[in-house]
């Protein structure tokens, strides 16, 4: 488990939001590995589960008893679901079905209040990807009701660094795998501004990359531990 805490007197009270990504669930990846998973993250009381991006790396058909345990998620809210590129290259519309009928929320560039805290999370599709298929970000269209009050995060499957028009206080991301397999963290920093971490953004803002629950590939890490992260934000005084 990785734990995080944000603080803004934009935040009306304590929130826990538990984020999980890059699972890679296939058809040779063991139910009883979901299971686990989702037991896991049960335990911790999430007031949100937010999956941002390649959950699933897949057709439908082919990992339904994987999406019956993925199905057992629960929080205060209905999870918040974002697509990463593995999703896209599987088969955009039938997942989207997929994920609707479990329940979750898909998040293509629109966003939810949660009222009892004063947060919007908002979702973009998979920026690497999601332009080849029709689907570009849209980060105005993206926090359009949020209101100018609110703490505002932004899901992005991979790390995009929208400069200067960025306009949410927090974005959350994946994709990296923190290398997943070191060397190939100097390969990845390459192509990825954003490895592994928390990091300062322009405008104040902040971006926190994991390295995600699973794996791709090579079914193996080294020195890139897979991770659940935990995100706690709490009230403070102040403007921001």
């Amino acid at each position: 488990l990785k734990r995080l805490e944000f603080a803004s007197a934009r935040i009306s009270k304590d929130m826990r939001i538990v984020m999980i990504n890059d699972t890679h669930i296939n058809r040779t990846t063991p139910v009883e590995t979901v299971r686990k998973l989702v037991d896991r993250v049960n335990a911790l009381d999430a007031d949100a589960i937010v999956l941002v991006g390649d959950i699933a790396d897949d057709k439908v058909d082919a990992v339904k008893p994987h999406m019956k345990e993925l199905e057992r998620l629960k929080a205060k809210y209905p999870p918040l679901y974002t697509f990463g590129n593995h999703e896209f290259y599987n088969g955009l519309i039938p997942w989207q079905f997929k994920f609707k009928n479990m329940g979750f929320l898909i998040m293509f560039n629109h966003g939810v209040r949660i009222p009892d805290h004063n947060v919007y999370i908002a979702g973009i599709p998979d920026t690497f990807s999601g332009h080849f298929y029709g689907k570009n970000a849209d980060l105005e269209k993206n926090f359009a009701e949020s209101g100018n009050n609110r703490y505002r995060i932004l899901l992005s499957h991979t790390p995009t660094d929208f400069g200067r028009q960025n306009n949410f206080n927090l974005e959350i991301s994946g994709h990296t795998h923190g290398g997943q397999i070191f060397p190939f963290h100097i390969l990845t920093l390459l192509h990825n501004k954003y490895l592994a971490g928390l990091y300062k953004m322009e405008n104040n803002a902040h971006i926190y990359v994991t390295r995600g629950a699973g794996q791709w590939g090579p079914q193996m890490r080294f020195l890139a531990p897979s991770e659940i992260t935990v995100i706690k934000l709490t009230p403070s005084k102040g403007n921001n």
